[in-house]
């Protein structure tokens, strides 16, 4: 598959309000584990990762350009400092082996983001929060 292979661990995994976005080319890895984070629950809604000790399960999946992603992540290149994600380089396992990708880490410093937000110590969001079926078109 042609694209940008990127991890996700919340609302772009499938079966949630997220998954099937415009640019999504496919699922690369249905099963896939990013070492060396921990997963947070932001205000209840969606998760955010931080450097830490744990292991996040998601997905990989393939997509066509990062401008979609990027806009829900609210990641810009331009202000980094306002983003609410940044997008970063990290390596992941699946079945098959390691692998290189992009993913969305929580834009805070992680031992402020630890106080503040509850931990998903699974570092599973669907073990936190049942995937939320998306309704109608995606507009955000």
């Amino acid at each position: 598959m042609e694209g940008h292979a990127v991890f996700v661990y919340g609302t772009l995994r499938q079966g949630d309000c997220r998954f099937g976005l415009s640019s999504l080319v496919g699922v690369l890895h249905e099963e896939a584990e990013l070492k060396g984070f921990d997963m947070l629950s932001i205000d209840g809604s969606f998760p955010g990762l931080v450097s830490g000790e744990g292991t996040v399960k998601g997905e990989v999946h393939v997509f066509k350009t990062f401008s979609e992603l990027d806009r829900i992540e609210g990641f810009s290149e331009k202000n980094l400092e306002r983003s609410l994600y940044l997008r970063q380089k990290v390596t992941v396992s699946t079945p098959e082996g390691e692998m290189e990708a992009s993913t969305y880490v929580f834009n805070q410093d992680p031992d402020v983001a630890r106080k503040r937000y509850s931990s998903v110590e699974t570092g599973d969001w669907f073990d936190y929060q049942r995937p939320r079926p998306r309704v109608g078109s995606h507009s955000s």
